[in-house]
């Protein structure tokens, strides 16, 4: 919980993120900057940010995602205590006029690289394949800070074996390229 107000009935929620062993779809990249929630929720009166809270996400009529059946987390994860703690602290030094940078949440990255999803890259091709289109392409692969292959999900119908049966077999893949900055 980042902000809310008991008397005008709404708040809002960041950092959103789902659990390692949640189930559905993954979050919507509108979820990246926080969730606002009007109404349709179960919090005490006096709820106070850096509570871990437990809600469904839907969208409205304008197409924004909000998060609705907001409660309290029965099931805090581990670092919700250390993070309560820390928003207490924050927040007491804040009245005291220390301020002070803001501190990283603690599932946030150090340092974020660009990355860049490739699709249909031809089963064929390895590491050595991808820096060689770079140069082709003028760009600089020594910047390839690393990649991963993704597992196959589209097949075709190819001919497979000394009778020629057809059998599903990948032709094409998927890449994420990370680079240095």
């Amino acid at each position: 919980l980042k902000v809310f107000n008991n008397e005008k009935n709404f708040g809002f929620i960041s950092p959103v993120f789902k659990g390692d062993d949640a189930e559905g779809p993954p979050l919507p990249s509108s979820c990246d900057e926080g969730l606002w929630f009007f109404g349709n929720h179960s919090l005490p009166g006096k709820a106070v940010p850096g509570l871990e809270l437990t809600f469904e996400i839907w969208e409205n009529t304008q197409g924004k995602a909000q998060a609705r059946s907001v409660v309290v987390s029965a099931e805090p994860s581990c670092n919700v205590v250390e993070q309560q703690q820390q928003a207490v602290r924050g927040a007491r030094d804040n009245d005291r006029g220390k301020g002070g940078k803001q501190s990283l949440h603690p599932n946030e990255p150090r340092v974020i690289y660009p990355s860049v999803y490739i699709s249909d890259v031809p089963v064929e091709w390895n590491e050595a394949g991808i820096r060689k289109l770079h140069r082709q392409l003028g760009l600089n692969p020594d910047t390839i800070m690393g990649l991963k292959f993704l597992p196959f999900t589209e097949v075709s119908l190819g001919l497979a074996g000394s009778k020629g049966e057809k059998q599903a077999t990948p032709v094409t893949g998927a890449v994420i390229l990370r680079y240095l900055n």
